[in-house]
């Protein structure tokens, strides 16, 4: 157990209020009826009340009182329910906790690590003495439920990619997906035709394999091996949707190749290759590849954005544009030197021009569906994202970071707080004195982020999100790296060890 510091400051008040009960020997005032006496005789004061004909007559209304506060019960838990569900749906948020958190287990950690949730289990994913190897953990107690190899670790003569095992935020259901490239083996030709590796002078052709990426496929039940499959290009990309992997590689012209496939099987639900080849020259590089939930963009000298679902192009870019894209909750925004910004929605249609690119959010909980914020580097503006009309500007060097339960979470270096999402008016702010050593995250109702006790340690403090009252706080480890969500569960990192925290 760790020291907790819990707050009752702002808490409401929920002592029962009494009702005065006068003395015997208090004074009645003049006009009131006298109480009864114990042992009064049948002559002494005004006949008994018939109790009997009372609760016949009346019974129906106190019972009709209970059934409906007990219906307004039982609705304000349902509603409670749902948005805990939902919120827990959202990729960033913690599932609710009851109170200060504590560490409920540990784990190893090392540089690589990938932490994902699959049918509730915690899943580390890290690399090996001679392989790379996943562990699935009970979320709740640590309890080790399997652990199997995901590929080999990389040979002393060889170089090999790192392992990624997409995680969409969410809990990625009944299959775990992991891709590891391969080495990048060279074949080379002597002039007698015998397969050689010394002289390089004596080659007479060199011809390099184009690379390939080993996927494989673990149930989240057991672990066993599903599938193997073999991706051919160089990977550059990859993101998860329900049991499908969206894959991103470059070929051998030089042409980006986008395509979804069977997580198990490899098969291709849909596949997209660019027109022309978009690397090769300097000024035809590859920038960027980003695969979200709904969207894969691919940045170059052209631009394109593809929809997850189906492959369809939402919006293309030409040659020298330089548009920039940012996912939202609900479709996407852009921004190019020539055209400024615009609010695009799911189907690339755009709804609205605004005069910047949508900042980037961390967490959208849907709560203000209308809402699209630029950061202007001395303000924050809200726009509306079907009409583009501005709806408030704040004044603040904080930039945008989380929208939940109709509050902005805005963040800086050293100092958080929370702008009223539906007005731009200031509601709290929490100034640390020192660079933020992780990134605040939430539970729909309180912001988990960084705080420095009086003697400077530093503490997981848990501030309510629509008034900034200081519910609890607990230390941490002074080496804590990073507290985050993963697909609901509070983790935070050290550089030794993964804590689950509830």
């Amino acid at each position: 157990m760790q020291p907790v510091e819990v707050l009752e400051e702002g808490l409401p008040d929920t002592g029962a209020r009494r009702r005065h009960v006068p003395p015997a020997d208090e004074e009645v005032p003049p006009g009131a009826a006298p109480a009864a006496s114990d042992g009064a005789g049948p002559g002494d004061g005004p006949p008994a009340p018939d109790v009997r004909g009372l609760l016949r007559r009346w019974w129906p209304v106190p019972v009709a009182l209970v059934v409906a506060v007990t219906a307004v019960g039982v609705l304000g838990v349902q509603r409670d329910r749902e948005r805990a569900e939902r919120l827990a749906g959202v990729p960033g948020v913690v599932r609710p906790l009851d109170g200060p958190p504590e560490v409920l287990w540990s784990t190893p950690a090392g540089p690589g690590d990938q932490l994902l949730v699959a049918r509730g289990l915690l899943v580390v994913v890290q690399p090996g003495t001679s392989a790379w190897h996943a562990t699935a953990h009970d979320a709740r107690t640590g309890e080790q439920r399997w652990s199997a190899d995901v590929a080999p670790a990389p040979g002393a003569a060889m170089e090999s990619g790192p392992v990624r095992c997409p995680d969409p935020g969410t809990d990625v259901g009944a299959v775990v997906v992991c891709l590891a490239a391969e080495p990048d083996p060279v074949y080379a030709d002597d002039p007698d035709g015998t397969v050689t590796s010394g002289d390089v002078g004596a080659f007479s052709e060199v011809d390099v394999a184009l690379p390939e990426t080993r996927v494989g496929a673990l149930s989240a039940r057991d672990g066993r091996t599903l599938g193997t499959w073999t991706l051919l290009g160089e990977l550059v990309a990859a993101g998860r949707v329900r049991d499908d992997v969206v894959v991103v590689t470059v070929d051998d012209d030089e042409h980006v190749v986008v395509a979804r496939r069977d997580g198990v099987t490899g098969e291709v639900r849909w596949g997209w290759r660019s027109p022309v080849p978009i690397r090769g020259t300097s000024v035809r590089a590859l920038t960027s590849v980003e695969v979200t939930r709904d969207l894969v963009v691919v940045a170059g000298s052209a631009t394109r954005v593809l929809a997850v679902a189906d492959g369809a192009e939402l919006t293309t870019a030409p040659d020298f544009s330089f548009l920039r894209v940012e996912p939202l909750r609900a479709g996407f925004g852009t921004w190019s030197p020539a055209q400024g910004g615009a609010v695009h929605d799911a189907t690339g249609a755009v709804t609205a021009t605004v005069p910047g690119l949508p900042a980037p959010l961390a967490v959208d909980d849907g709560s203000e569906p209308r809402l699209v914020v630029l950061d202007a580097g001395n303000a924050v503006v809200a726009h509306d994202t079907a009409t583009g009309e501005e709806r408030w500007r704040a004044t603040t060097a904080l930039n945008p970071a989380l929208v939940v339960d109709h509050r902005l979470v805005v963040v800086g270096a050293s100092r958080y707080g929370v702008v009223d999402a539906r007005t731009g008016a200031e509601v709290w702010d929490e100034e640390l004195g020192a660079p933020l050593p992780w990134q605040p995250v939430t539970d729909g109702a309180l912001v988990l982020g960084p705080g420095l006790a009086p003697d400077g340690a530093t503490h997981l403090v848990g501030r309510g999100v629509p008034d900034g009252v200081r519910y609890w706080s607990v230390p941490v480890p002074p080496d804590t790296r990073r507290v985050r969500a993963v697909a609901g569960h509070l983790v935070l990192t050290t550089a030794e060890e993964h804590r689950a925290l509830g």
